[in-house]
């Protein structure tokens, strides 16, 4: 899938040091009360951007103890990154390219730019963005290697950015923002949002679903506090990645409201880390594919029927996953290997009668999970059953693929109850605000005074309709549609006494009445829509998504069709003020068929390579 191979890519390039086994000696917390102990090295770390020069400025300042009597500045990327350069120096004498040694005078400073250019960040690799008055880059970072004479002094890292901007424990960004914040299990979460991106990212649902991981899903590192970055599509990351505690996602992804979520998917990253380059190479996306879903599932995300679609697979049946040099070829390592963790969970589970589940063979400290022999002995430790080794010798040095069972109870975690989001078809939800809102498959309504966000997965249906003002001319709204591949159909009708006197779509302008969405596949569209009104009798919106037919093709996901800023106009002896509607009402559901959306494989297959879009009229009769 093209977001998993996206996903593969960052990831992968990024394997080289994301991840650390121990918590960095309180890098970027502050100490209790400002407080900073007599025998501690304090190193304050200051960060401004000059948009003029295109540079991040770090002014390190250190307060060095008596105790101690050697000290090196050791700044490791001054060997490898061309784009940092050393400005300034106080107090040091520098030692080859990287080492900055104190001479045992005043109080030590370093002044290091960071040079931040127009390209994109990929990859997890050290990069940059800028424009626009925003800025993006890796941060810079010391080694404090020390002699002392004596007790031994603790070390206090603080950074702090000047002016608008935020420092997360891998990367630093300016501009204008707003940040959202939560402590979590202790630990500081922090949502960092552009402004020009708030009206995309969703940062409740990830902060609830970052807490719900936080009580329900063991570590196995020690992560620092947790940032998430949430970076303009068009200057940011493709996809996502995660660099110790640090999630940089594009904006679009910034929300858990799909299964595939690619924010808690790099969010298990950072609770898991690597496990080696050989043999279990595989483990890391496995693991973050698997988990990134099971947290997203019970968060409320999707239904367990969309898990299970995500999680199972038919490719790479013939892959080995221990077979590291394909792994790193293929995306086997996300859809087998989440398959058969999914389904090595259950085992563990059925043979330990629920005393054990995954998380206590990735959680432990007794087994080098880099080596598949201890790998297999982890599981076998958890299931308390000698036999699931000759289970496992099937599934991961072998080829072949595991059924994944299908009860829920599997795969809940915490108290959270799976069955009651187990629906396989057809359910009209309730009214959701104003509007009355009705769904068939895997989809969602969610509405709100003004707007309403709907999302169908491959051949769902969902529709929301609400009331206008009697009287009105006019109606308005600003639309977003995301598609996660190749997307379903997203429509707008006005109905008159329940009939649908007005249509509009995507595609060519034979599909509807107007053409009034724009849409692109894996992609976010934006718009607004005004529509003058002349008619008489009971009137209503309704907003929906339908099947393509082409929606059952693997290269179609999640379609998300978001209004917002809905308001109506109408006579007035004074001035034609947009006013919200506020009246709900119902009415009939389509039933007729819509045509197809592109399909890669399909409409590739069926017209030697044009893809093409066909929309048949929905809900009304085509008499004038």
């Amino acid at each position: 899938m093209r977001r998993r191979a996206v996903l593969r890519q960052v990831s992968a390039l990024g394997a080289t040091a994301p991840f650390t086994y121990a918590r960095p000696a309180a890098a970027g917390i502050q100490p209790p009360n400002g407080s900073i102990a007599a025998n501690t090295l304090d190193e304050r770390a200051t960060v401004t951007y000059q948009p003029a020069e295109s540079r991040f400025r770090y002014t390190f300042d250190y307060d060095v103890p008596p105790e101690i009597t050697e000290l090196t500045i050791t700044i490791d990327s001054l060997a490898y990154d061309d784009g940092i350069a050393v400005s300034e120096t106080r107090g040091v004498d520098r030692d080859g390219q990287t080492a900055f040694v104190w001479d045992g005078g005043r109080d030590p400073q370093v002044v290091v730019d960071r040079h931040v250019g127009g390209s994109r960040l990929s990859g997890g690799v050290s990069g940059t963005y800028v424009g626009d008055g925003l800025a993006f880059a890796s941060r810079v970072r010391t080694r404090l290697p020390f002699r002392y004479d004596g007790s031994a002094p603790a070390r206090n890292q603080t950074i702090s950015v000047e002016g608008d901007g935020h420092a997360g424990g891998s990367y630093v960004y300016a501009g204008p923002h707003r940040t959202h914040a939560r402590t979590i299990d202790g630990s500081p979460v922090t949502v960092v949002v552009p402004d020009e991106v708030q009206a995309t990212v969703r940062h409740e649902q990830l902060l609830d679903a970052f807490e719900l991981g936080a009580e329900t899903i063991r570590p196995r590192l020690s992560p620092p506090p947790l940032n998430l970055f949430a970076l303009p599509s068009s200057r940011g990351v493709s996809g996502g990645f995660a660099v110790m505690g640090d999630v940089v996602v594009e904006a679009k992804h910034a929300r858990v409201d799909a299964v595939d979520s690619v924010a808690t998917h790099e969010y298990a990253h950072t609770r898991y880390g690597v496990f080696g380059s050989g043999e279990m190479y595989w483990l890391k996306e496995a693991v973050a594919e698997y988990y990134g879903c099971l947290l997203a599932l019970n968060a409320g995300a999707g239904t367990f029927e969309t898990f299970l679609r995500e999680v199972e697979t038919e490719d790479y049946q013939l892959s080995v996953l221990t077979d590291a040099a394909a792994m790193k070829r293929t995306t086997a390592d996300y859809e087998k290997g989440a398959h058969v963790l999914a389904a090595m969970d259950a085992e563990i589970q059925r043979a330990s009668d629920g005393a054990s589940t995954l998380q206590d063979v990735v959680t432990t400290p007794d087994h080098d999970l880099s080596t598949y022999a201890g790998f297999s002995a982890a599981v076998e430790r958890a299931a308390g059953d000698a036999a699931i080794t000759d289970w496992i010798d099937e599934y991961v040095p072998s080829a072949g693929l595991p059924e994944i069972p299908d009860e829920p109870r599997y795969y809940a975690l915490g108290d959270r109850d799976l069955e009651s989001i187990q629906t396989t078809t057809a359910t009209a939800t309730p009214s959701t605000g104003p509007w009355t809102a009705s769904t068939t498959g895997d989809a969602s309504v969610s509405g709100a005074a003004d707007g309403v966000s709907l999302r169908a997965y491959r051949c769902a249906n969902a529709t929301a309709t609400r009331s206008l003002d009697a009287g009105a001319t006019s109606v308005s709204f600003d639309y977003e549609i995301e598609s996660d591949q190749w997307w379903e159909l997203p429509y707008v009708e006005i109905l008159v006494d329940g009939a649908v006197v007005w249509a509009g779509g995507v595609g060519a302008s034979d599909a509807a009445d107007e053409t009034v969405f724009d849409i692109s596949a894996g992609d976010t569209t934006t718009g607004s829509v005004t529509k003058e009104l002349d008619v008489a009798g009971e009137t209503a919106i309704r907003f929906g998504i339908t099947p393509s037919k082409h929606c059952s093709s693997g290269d179609h996901g999640n379609t998300w069709l978001r209004i917002e800023n809905l308001a109506v106009s109408r006579p007035s002896t004074a001035t034609d003020t947009p006013t919200e509607t506020a009246t709900e009402t119902s009415s009939p559901t389509p039933t007729a068929e819509r045509g197809p959306g592109f399909g890669v494989g399909s409409a590739l297959a069926s017209l030697g390579g044009v893809g093409y879009l066909v929309k048949r009229r929905l809900g009304r009769d085509d008499e004038s």
